[in-house]
């Protein structure tokens, strides 16, 4: 049992699964229609399966940053990430992965800060030695890993353009982590389908490696419906993986919500395709259209430094979310950097304060410049901004005095702090049926 997106080159947001010989059906509301829901056939039936699923690594290879001056300032004005500790994180996420040894790894892009062949190239090695543990690793791209024109090398003054990768390079390099492996490729994009266990199938779409980025050519939808009636002949449960988000999570929705999602989600409602895990976001956030479910897992490079465990057992489907220990890897490299031992810790206050940060200039605008109110207000929004980032369980806003005072403003801060306000259950644990009877 397994347990426990102004600058440019600025990047600006489990443990069992049992096949039973029950039928694996999609949630559905009470009297709907089963006709087209998959299920599996008892052959099929196997024992526990689990896995991890990260998002948003955005690593940046050692060779190509040296914390300097410019580099530091430029992560100052960006969005919280930590990437100036890239490679000691994804250290840590990958030596966790092998320690827990999942029965699969699936990330869904962003696997590098700003494209890098370098960053793909050093990365493709680490995932490599979580292959060599035995533990099969599944790869998308995001919209931060091909075909940029941002790809660099940063020194203490300045930067360099260093080269970037191709669709197709892509692949090359990433080749044993899902497209050798694959039980069928879409040739207008990097889409594929592989099966981690018997009776089970990834469907992993790409929309980034394609002429018009977030969007789904309508071949990649023929073959995703190809994939979809040869997985409903084998009797098998297909779960879908995406980096942009088929549902709206929030109200950033242009180069987020992949925009011809709607024929996506008709095939997989004709399916019963249940549920799909994303990112891109950076939020951690859970939406529902229908039966069908969609998770956003967070920025592994962002406070919490999530990874999600998916369990199904049962006929139910279980997700949640925990922190990556780059504190206890620190401590059991021998390091002395302060940082990383408190890494939890430094990394929150990290986000805290370019959160703060980035309302001081709102506040400017409205013509509070000083004082106790400006101090409370941008505490208030850091504060806020964090708990929905990190998808904390969140009471109701309304009749908040520090809101009312941010809503006076008229700011584009004060809209957003409203979209955030309402209350919001937990959004790091998901349990969806999978089957009639439970």
């Amino acid at each position: 049992m397994f347990l426990t997106k102004k600058r440019i080159l600025i990047s600006t947001a489990i443990a069992a699964l049992v096949l039973t010989a029950a039928a694996l059906l999609r949630p559905r509301a009470a009297g709907e229609d089963t006709a087209g829901s998959a299920a599996s056939s008892p052959e099929k039936a196997s024992a526990p399966f689990c896995f991890v699923v990260a998002s948003d690594l955005h690593y940046l290879s050692p060779s190509l940053n040296d914390n300097g001056t410019f580099f530091q300032n430029m992560m100052e004005e960006a969005d919280g990430k930590t990437t100036q500790y890239a490679e000691e994180v994804t250290e840590a996420f990958v030596s966790e992965v092998i320690s827990l040894h999942p029965d699969a790894l699936v990330l869904t892009g962003d696997l590098t800060f700003n494209g890098a062949r370098k960053s793909h190239e050093d990365l493709a090695a680490k995932l490599q030695r979580v292959k060599d543990a035995g533990i099969p690793v599944f790869v998308l791209s995001g919209n931060h890993d091909l075909n940029s024109t941002n790809t660099a090398r940063f020194s203490e003054d300045g930067y360099t353009l260093v080269s970037g990768v191709t669709p197709e390079e892509f692949e090359k390099i990433y080749a044993p982590f899902g497209f050798s492996d694959a039980l069928s490729k879409d040739s207008a994009s990097s889409s594929y389908a592989v099966s981690p266990a018997p009776g089970l199938r990834f469907l992993l779409l790409d929309v980034n490696g394609v002429e018009r980025a977030c969007h789904i050519p309508e071949e990649t939808l023929r073959w995703i419906e190809a994939q979809l009636q040869d997985a409903k002949a084998e009797g098998d449960l297909v779960l879908s993986f995406s980096h942009q988000n088929l549902l709206q999570h929030s109200f950033f929705t242009d180069g987020y919500v992949i925009d011809n999602a709607d024929s996506l989600l008709s095939l997989y409602d004709t399916y019963g395709v249940p549920i799909n895990f994303t990112g891109h976001l950076h939020i951690q956030h859970q939406a529902k259209k229908g039966g069908f479910y969609e998770t956003a897992t967070s920025a592994l490079s962002i406070s919490p430094e999530h990874e999600a465990v998916v369990t199904i057992d049962g006929g139910r489907l279980s997700y949640e979310t925990r922190s990556v220990d780059v504190a206890a890897w620190a401590g059991k490299q021998g390091s002395t950097n302060a940082d990383l031992l408190s890494f939890a810790d430094w990394s929150k206050n990290t986000f805290l304060r370019i959160s703060s940060r980035s309302a001081a200039s709102q506040l400017e605008q409205a013509g509070i410049r000083a004082g106790d109110q400006r101090e409370e207000m941008l505490r208030y929004f850091a504060e806020q901004n964090y708990r929905y980032f990190s998808g904390a369980p969140q009471e109701s806003q309304s009749g908040n005095a520090v809101l009312k005072e941010w809503d006076d403003t008229g700011t584009f801060t004060a809209e957003y702090l409203d979209t955030i306000a309402p209350a919001r259950t937990d959004q790091n644990r998901l349990t969806i049926p999978l089957s009639d009877g439970n």
